[in-house]
């Protein structure tokens, strides 16, 4: 029995490795997609680290400008 060119499995190897070959760039996509994910939220979580800093600084800086303020109002009363 001899297998004529039109049966369903003739040219099967070929369409397995164009599937792989699909597949494999669909990974590294998706692997690339991930790793750009990553790096923004590295760069958002540093940015709001540096706004939250920046905020502690100005809360620092008023409290201590209020203290600065109640002393001399207190000296002032002496």
């Amino acid at each position: 029995m001899t297998q004529s060119n039109d049966t369903p499995l003739n040219g099967l190897p070929q369409r397995i490795e164009e599937i792989a070959e699909l597949l494999a760039r669909s990974i590294l996509a998706f692997d690339r997609r991930m790793e750009q994910m990553e790096i923004q939220a590295t760069t958002e979580r540093e940015q709001r680290a540096s706004e939250y800093i920046k905020i502690q600084q100005l809360i620092a800086a008023t409290a201590q400008a209020n203290a600065e303020i109640l002393s001399k109002s207190l000296n002032s009363l002496k």
